[in-house]
């Protein structure tokens, strides 16, 4: 029973440290992330697509608004960072 226990919890062990390295590889090879700017341009696309433009004064508020949402998206993370440090 106990050669059965071990002999698993070394499978698990094999298996989550290939897991990482291959995911660690898959990663460094590319990208499974987006780039903060490539997130960026992403998200403006995706709001302007869902909000009716009819003139050049609607994109600019558009805009402006997605800048808002950026900065409180920047504090509220700035805040979180900060209150792990600490």
């Amino acid at each position: 029973m106990m050669s059965q226990i071990l002999g698993t919890l070394a499978g698990v062990g094999v298996a989550l440290i290939g897991g990482f390295i291959v995911y660690w590889l898959v990663n460094k090879l590319m990208a499974l992330r987006m780039s903060d700017e490539d997130q960026y341009q992403a998200r403006i696309c995706r709001f302007i697509k869902s909000t009716p433009i009819h003139h050049e004064k609607s994109f600019n508020e558009a805009i402006s608004r997605l800048e808002v949402h950026r900065l409180a998206e920047r504090r509220r993370l700035f805040r979180k960072t900060r209150a792990y440090l600490l």
